[in-house]
């Protein structure tokens, strides 16, 4: 190999282990904010901890949220670590001395924009399938959690109503084998209201039915109420009962969010969608042209009809001001399918996102250039501040995309092109020079 391409890869390799080892350093530092503000929401949300869930399934929960940790930390890092690289080549002299051995800017930042690409690829991988699958197992998990522990989601002296059985449930005291005091309205098959309360029920899974738990109830008391004569009822005693629960209302619904499908799967959605939507289109057309055939109806008629009478033409009058007011009000009418624009964000998201790291690393290289001492802290406490813009446009690319049905595309790809076109300005600049 002539001594010229040597240099070059000894360069580039040199660039290269400086600037993976700054990204090293920034991933773990967003890894860990990230990784912690997940946790606290985890704990806040889910209540894992006063559900008292064993520590095993505790740290697979954990795990299977780390690729949305990974996500954005990946881009974050890029940023802040390319910055910290450049700088600290910079305020060392480093880019002066290779640049005086004959070695162009240019040429300098390959090995950045080639990591830039490595980063964004990735990014997209933890994304698009890392995100997914974590998030099906966890989901996956919750319910296995509940199959084994179904007394977790029956909380002490609490009321848990289930919307999708029409009924409420009462408990008191819980341990490790029974709920005490317990008390259920429901409804029987013929709709007549009924109240069932059990000194104690111990939890069991079902063995006939996968997706029913049983709650074996002692000293029952059961009264049914006449849904037509409330003075009407009936009840009973009973030493013991069973009465089982479907598992679905208290389950984990193992469905998955648009963030949490591909790419793929989002686009076959989106899909289905547009076709929902065009129908309604269709069906919006319709009825602005039947509204103005009835218009053009009544004015056929008015004119056909032989010296109508003032009060005939008055009710006429009023009957097609009313019909051209509706015509109006159809016509104005602006269609959204907030589904669709919600997929159609994501979709772009999927891809603007992880890509950002591509565009990070044209953004940093003239930033990091400037700096003259103290390299890394520059390029650390430049990097936050960018993190934090970047953020920003972000949640309003977002927010004007869903609330101002603003296109997805320029919703989510905007942030990419503004630090994209300040990378390209702020390079064509410096090479200039």
């Amino acid at each position: 190999m002539p001594p010229l391409y040597r240099r070059s890869w000894t360069v580039y390799l040199y660039i290269a282990r400086e600037t993976i080892f700054s990204f090293f350093v920034a991933f773990l530092f967003f890894f860990f904010i990230f990784f912690v503000n997940n946790l606290l929401l985890l704990i806040q949300n889910e209540d894992i901890l006063a559900k008292n869930i064993p520590i095993p399934e505790i740290v697979l929960i954990v795990i299977y949220r780390l690729p949305i940790v990974i996500l954005f930390a990946f881009p974050f890092g890029t940023l802040v670590g390319s910055l910290m690289a450049v700088a600290r080549l910079s305020s060392d002299n480093e880019i002066l001395a290779f640049r005086a051995s004959g070695v162009s800017t240019a040429r300098l930042f390959v090995p950045i924009i080639v990591l830039g690409l490595v980063f964004s690829l990735l990014s997209y991988y933890a994304n698009d399938y890392l995100l997914p699958a974590g998030s099906l197992e966890q989901k996956k998990l919750g319910k296995r959690i509940f199959l084994a522990h179904p007394q977790l989601h029956l909380e002490a002296y609490s009321v848990t109503p289930v919307r999708q059985e029409n009924m409420v449930i009462m408990t008191g005291e819980v341990d490790d084998d029974f709920i005490y005091d317990v008390v259920i309205f429901d409804k029987t098959s013929e709709l007549d209201r009924r109240v069932i309360t059990a000194r104690r029920a111990r939890v069991l899974q079902n063995a006939d039915q996968a997706d029913v738990i049983t709650l074996q109830m002692e000293d029952v008391f059961t009264q049914v109420i006449d849904v037509q004569e409330h003075e009407r009822f009936e009840y009973s005693t009973a030493d013991s009962m069973e009465y089982n629960l479907l598992i679905k209302p208290f389950s984990y619904d193992v469905s998955l969010g648009p963030m949490e499908k591909t790419a793929y799967d989002i686009w076959n959605i989106i899909q289905e969608k547009e076709k929902e939507f065009q129908a309604q289109l269709r069906t919006r057309e319709f009825q602005v042209r039947s509204q103005l055939f009835l218009i053009a109806e009544e004015v056929r008629l008015l004119v056909a009809s032989d010296s109508p009478s003032s009060a005939v033409l008055n009710r006429e009058r009023a009957r097609m001001e009313n019909l051209y007011a509706t015509y109006l009000s159809l016509r104005g009418q602006e269609l959204r399918n907030s589904e669709l624009q919600r997929y159609l964000l994501e979709f772009h998201r999927k891809f603007a996102f992880p890509f950002s790291c591509l565009v990070f690393v044209v953004f940093t290289f003239p930033i990091g250039l400037l700096a003259r001492r103290s390299g890394r802290i520059f390029g650390f406490g430049v990097g936050l501040i960018a993190v934090i813009v970047y953020w920003g446009l972000l949640v309003f690319g977002h927010e004007i995309g869903f609330n101002q049905n603003y296109s997805p595309f320029l919703s989510m790809w905007m942030p990419n092109l503004v630090v994209l076109t300040a990378g390209v300005i702020l390079n064509l600049v410096r090479l200039r020079r």
